[in-house]
């Protein structure tokens, strides 16, 4: 009986403690993977989001332009639902080593420059709304990019509003865009 009782406290000894970081490692896991799937969602939604925008505008409908541009500053705002919301519930079980891996390795450039690029997409945000002829909104979200820009906000803000036609100009974004009617050449 007494053999008995040592074995079960040897076997509890490895067993609890063994359990207990398995647990942790796997909090730990999910932890990751979550945070990396959601940045990834977070800048694929934005991507996508600013190509349909650029189509719109391209098209000339300058109020489908403002609606997908204020996505895509809802994407990179932190006080946009984006931020609120960081919950991915389902991901596949492997996906924690890769989200580990993926942490050291990839980086997106638009996620570590955040404010930036949420300044830039207030800016074309506040040029597809003059365009409509919402020239309030527009000025708010010019002063809300000027503010992300800093110091020297006012002059970047204008400097970049200059500059966007030209930028706006490649063919990369356009050629994503599909034909508004099926028979259509694109």
């Amino acid at each position: 009986m007494r053999r008995g009782l040592a074995r079960l406290g040897r076997v509890l000894l490895v067993a609890v403690p063994s359990f207990v970081a398995g647990g942790g490692l796997m909090a730990y896991l999910a932890a990751t993977a979550s945070m990396v799937s959601f940045q990834t969602l977070r800048a694929g939604y934005a991507g996508e989001e600013q190509v349909a925008a650029a189509c719109a505008q391209h098209a000339g409908d300058t109020a489908e332009a403002a609606r997908h541009y204020a996505n895509v500053v809802s994407a990179y705002a932190d006080d946009g639902w984006w931020g609120r919301n960081p919950h991915i519930q389902t991901w596949p079980l492997w996906y924690p080593f890769l989200a580990i891996a993926r942490r050291h390795t990839w980086s997106s450039p638009s996620l570590e420059h955040r404010p930036t690029v949420e300044a830039q997409y207030r800016v074309r945000l506040a040029n597809a709304l003059s365009d409509e002829g919402r020239a309030d909104l527009a000025s708010d979200q010019l002063a809300r990019a000027a503010k992300l820009y800093g110091p020297d906000g006012d002059t970047k803000v204008e400097a970049l509003r200059e500059n966007l036609p030209q930028v706006d100009a490649g063919p990369t974004t356009l050629d994503r865009c599909r034909p508004s009617h099926p028979s259509s050449p694109q």
